[in-house]
């Protein structure tokens, strides 16, 4: 496997794989086609949400990626800040990754916010406009109290020990009428080693080395169940206090991807429609610069032995949480298993550009658009396959917001992903 991964991403710009297979569609298609590239629309999906009136404005200071470059160049920010300051702002905040409001309630002023941590570090640094950024924010909110939630998605020891590293988290004495709640999801390395452990015992149990039955899922669900229930906090911040809040964890391209995207699927019914949840994905974890080449170990040899240690399955629990929720509300998705299927397999597949380099921003200079295919144009193409049987699209209770069953004993081992063959198509 590891030599085919090598051929297929050993340049995405010399792809010959996924290149060639854009090539073959083109000779086909219409002359203006996109192949599934002209899916999301960021001006388009945050008009949707309301982010373009009210005191927010959908702004193009990262057109360039100059004020962030593993940020969408489309974002949303609190209209009252000027350039400067949100400039500002960026650069308090790891690799500049400030924040930016992602999702707002309908009939609300209550939104949802992510971004990395503060460069706090020993010295207690402090950015005036950082605190009136947030202080901006915390106004909008609904609430009886106008109060703001960092949910930060670390455990609290170990984001105070990143002040030695010259960052940490928030001093809430500096963010007045702001609260914290931490979340105590373990970094990469934890969920890489439980990946695979877990990876160890199902193919000892292919093999008939031991029973399928003593597989050990429960540092795995653990884990599922320590995401589910962060984004649970969100949920409810948003939906009972009605107050806003905002994400974050180290760099904000993990846990923080995790988090929002699945209180946003569990918030917004659009989501949980096939089209929708593409959005989300694009919007959440491509438009904001998950590492997928890094996280999937995709690169030549010298690549991945050097990055080795870098990979982990932050996608793949995200994927797993939202099956876990398919299983709990079965009839309030429109989008089937074998839609989750597909989108894994083809995470490693090199058929699509869609999961190529870090950012969009890598993704623009390597002209990974004009050279492949965007998964979202195959499956929209099929869009039937996708789709439930039992999905009620027209019922009332689509605009029930979900609250996860988030305690371990609640959450299903998958089964049929993890004892897939992983030689057939999905």
């Amino acid at each position: 496997f590891n030599k085919v991964q090598e051929f297929v991403y050993e340049s995405v710009l010399d792809n010959k794989f996924s290149v060639a297979y854009r090539q073959a569609l083109a000779k086909m298609a219409q002359p203006n086609e996109c192949f599934g590239w002209d899916s999301f629309n960021a001006q388009n999906e945050y008009t949707r949400l309301q982010l373009d009136k009210d005191g927010w404005v959908i702004s193009d200071f990262n057109n360039t990626y100059g004020l962030c470059p593993t940020y969408h160049p489309v974002l949303v920010f609190p209209q009252e800040l000027s350039k400067n300051e949100i400039f500002a702002v960026a650069a308090f905040r790891s690799k500049k990754r400030l924040p930016a409001v992602v999702w707002k309630k309908p009939n609300s002023k209550a939104i949802i916010a992510r971004c990395s941590q503060p460069r706090r570090g020993i010295t207690g640094n402090r950015c005036k406009e950082d605190e009136k950024f947030f202080d901006i924010l915390r106004k909008f909110g609904d609430g009886a109290k106008k109060e703001l939630y960092f949910v930060d998605a670390r455990p609290v020891v170990n984001a105070y020990a990143n002040t030695l590293l010259g960052a940490g988290t928030e001093n809430m004495s500096n963010y007045k009428e702001c609260k914290m709640i931490f979340c105590n999801i373990d970094n990469i390395h934890v969920m890489r080693a439980a990946l695979e452990k877990l990876k160890k015992e199902t193919i000892m149990a292919k093999r008939g080395e031991i029973e399928a039955s003593s597989i050990d899922t429960n540092q795995w669900l653990e884990h599922l169940s320590l995401i589910l229930k962060a984004a649970n906090i969100v949920v409810d911040t948003l939906n009972s206090y009605r107050s806003p809040v905002v994400v974050h964890c180290s760099d904000g391209w993990d846990r923080t991807s995790q988090m929002v995207s699945l209180a946003e699927l569990m918030l917004d019914s659009h989501y949980r429609t096939v089209r929708g949840f593409q959005i989300l994905i694009e919007k959440e974890w491509l438009g904001f610069g998950h590492m997928f080449a890094l996280r999937l170990g995709f690169g030549s040899k010298e690549y991945r032995k050097k990055n080795n240690s870098q990979r982990a399955p932050i996608f793949l629990q995200f994927i797993d949480c939202v099956w876990q929720l398919s299983q709990q509300f079965p009839n309030m998705f429109e989008f089937n298993e074998k839609f989750l299927f597909t989108i894994l397999y083809h995470l490693n597949s090199g058929l699509y550009g869609t999961f190529f380099c870090n950012s969009q921003n890598e993704r623009f200079k390597s002209m990974v658009p004009l050279k492949t295919c965007s998964l979202w144009y195959d499956i929209n193409r099929n869009i039937d396959l996708y789709k439930s049987n039992i999905y009620e699209a027209n019922s009332p209770i689509q605009n029930t917001v979900l609250r996860a069953k988030e305690d371990k004993i609640s959450l299903l081992f998958w089964k049929a992903y993890y004892f897939r063959n992983h030689l057939s198509e999905p």
